[in-house]
């Protein structure tokens, strides 16, 4: 199997549709040598036909990886139904020409690649696609020694401050879940319309608190974690802001 497999991380899953066998198989040994010395867990689903891509688990994707003429297809007809359906994924358009370019921004597609440059720039523009995809999935980044690792927002349960080092609490299963960082950086850089400050110690996300009352945080978890009792109206005033934001109700 050539896909790099890091046990208990989220999978990446990317799409290659173009009825070119050897267009695939080109852009799946890139994929492949992109992620060699990575820990990101990936799959690739190869399509010879827009049809057949457009007839399967179109939600799956986080990039996909399509040729502007696929035998009689249109492409960007399929990157429009692709987006009619609601698919949310990085959209890569690959041709051999210049000048469908300008058509690739009207199917909203993150990069046009011209298949006699890909090799060259592949890398780069999957550097960017990677980005672009940590911002619409709002996934926490952090480093252990040189293994990265990328974690959704709604798979962390809390951060826990420990001296100079910070615990991430999640819903899965990670080969690390400790690296060194300051808690009120994270708090800082993350979304803080998800996660609230509830003590000095813990930065915890909104949406695995059951309830605050007495000084405590009772989570989706069974866990009790205490609340600071300076401020502790605030933070209940803020909890309550935020659930009532999550669950749509807006006075």
């Amino acid at each position: 199997m050539n896909n790099r497999i890091v046990r208990n991380m989220k999978i990446l899953n990317i799409a290659i549709c173009d009825d070119d066998i050897g267009a695939i198989a080109n852009i799946d040994r890139l994929i492949n040598r992109y992620f060699e010395n990575k820990t990101t867990r990936f799959k690739t689903y190869k399509f010879s036909s827009g049809s057949s891509l457009l007839q399967s688990d179109v939600d799956l994707y986080d990039i996909v990886f399509l040729d502007i003429k696929i035998n009689e297809e249109s492409g960007l007809d399929v990157a429009n139904e692709l987006n009619n359906l609601g698919c949310t994924a990085v959209l890569m358009l690959v041709s051999q020409y210049h000048q469908f370019l300008p058509d690739g921004y009207r199917v909203r597609a993150f990069r046009y690649l011209l298949k006699q440059s890909i090799d060259a720039v592949f890398d780069t523009e999957m550097d960017a696609a990677m980005e672009e995809l940590n911002l619409k999935k709002r996934q926490f980044t952090f480093q252990v020694y040189n293994d990265t690792f990328h974690v959704d927002y709604d798979d962390i349960i809390y951060f826990m401050s420990n001296g100079h080092k910070v615990r991430v609490a999640t819903t899965i299963d990670l080969r690390r879940d400790e690296f060194i960082g300051k808690i009120d950086k994270i708090e800082q850089d993350i979304a803080n319309d998800v996660f609230i400050r509830i003590a000095k110690s813990y930065l915890v996300n909104v949406k695995h608190i059951k309830a605050i009352r007495s000084y405590k945080a009772y989570l989706d978890t069974g866990e009790e974690l205490s609340v600071s009792r300076n401020g502790y109206s605030g933070i209940e005033e803020k909890y309550v802001r935020i659930k009532r934001k999550l669950n749509g109700i807006h006075n």
